[in-house]
């Protein structure tokens, strides 16, 4: 989903003494997207991951309904924000025993952990890795 920017030539309304705006390094820095979709083209709403140190609600305005917006460091996904996300698939999903889910995933190191391993299994959430000797 490509956005087409629009600046303003003002920042601020006349007195007001605080003024917030993007600058030029931050438009242009990367926002990672966890996200699911299915052979019907269902999905999931996405995970968005911003390079702050904060989070701030100005950057989940305009953005899509029921997603998630977080943080890291260096806008990337890790150990703890793919269970935040797993979680959040699992809301999204009927999983039961007798109607598991088959999750396809890269073999990123934040997707093979023990603790989202088990996760896993406690879930009826089958997951596949495409591993990257295979990708090639």
């Amino acid at each position: 989903m490509l956005t087409k920017l629009e600046f303003s030539k003002i920042l601020a309304p006349k007195g007001q003494k605080k003024v917030n705006a993007i600058t030029i390094a931050e438009m242009c820095t990367n926002v990672t997207i966890c996200c699911a979709t299915n052979a019907f083209r269902n999905y999931i709403p996405s995970m968005f991951i911003f390079p702050r140190k904060r989070m701030t609600p100005l950057l989940e305005k305009k953005g899509p309904q029921k997603a998630i917006y977080v943080h890291s460091k260096n806008s990337w996904i890790s150990e703890e924000l793919f269970l935040t996300w797993l979680k959040y698939f699992q809301s999204h999903v009927k999983v039961t025993q007798n109607d598991p889910v088959l999750l396809v995933l890269d073999s990123h190191r934040s997707h093979t952990i023990l603790q989202i391993l088990l996760h896993f299994n406690k879930v009826y959430i089958l997951a596949a890795f495409l591993w990257a000797e295979f990708m090639a």
